[in-house]
């Protein structure tokens, strides 16, 4: 039951990250919204799944996603943030899962910043990492209030 539940979330998933091949526009979102599922993986399953879950889509995403650039954006900022985040806010305080947060962020965006750099030519400014840090707090904003709403509604109504 287990391997059919996860790889429903992985078809979904998969859907997902190929609409970036399809839909030009908006492709951030589509890969913040495929980053949901390793979350959902975890509330319906546990960590340890949501894990293996993860790898998957993070293997799948670098075949299905044609833009290598966006397929390592996935990598590396959205696809194993449903793991990080479950690690973070169920290990440490609320004080501390920010410090976390952000330094984690951080590193994140410094990752994407060097692979980047690498292939294109990258004008960074301070000013960039202050802009990141607000879209990213407002991602884990958006993303706690998607798993509210999976649980609160969604997860009632799936068939156990």
């Amino acid at each position: 039951m287990n391997v059919a539940k996860s790889g429903i979330f992985l078809a979904i998933n998969s859907i997902l990250l190929l609409s970036t091949n399809y839909i030009p526009i908006n492709t951030i979102s589509l890969l913040a919204l495929a980053s949901l599922m390793s979350a959902f993986v975890i509330i319906e399953l546990n960590l340890k799944t949501g894990v293996v879950f993860t790898i998957a889509s993070l293997i799948l995403s670098s075949i299905l996603i044609h833009n290598k650039f966006h397929s390592v954006v996935y990598i590396i900022t959205f696809g194993n943030y449903g793991v990080i985040k479950y690690i973070i806010e169920s290990k440490f305080k609320l004080k501390i899962q920010y410090v976390i947060k952000i330094a984690y962020s951080l590193m994140a965006f410094s990752i994407l910043y060097m692979v980047a750099r690498r292939f294109i030519n990258v004008n960074f400014k301070l000013i960039y990492i202050l802009g990141l840090e607000i879209l990213y707090f407002i991602y884990d904003y958006v993303y706690s209030h998607a798993i509210d709403y999976y649980i609160n509604t969604l997860k009632p109504k799936i068939i156990k």
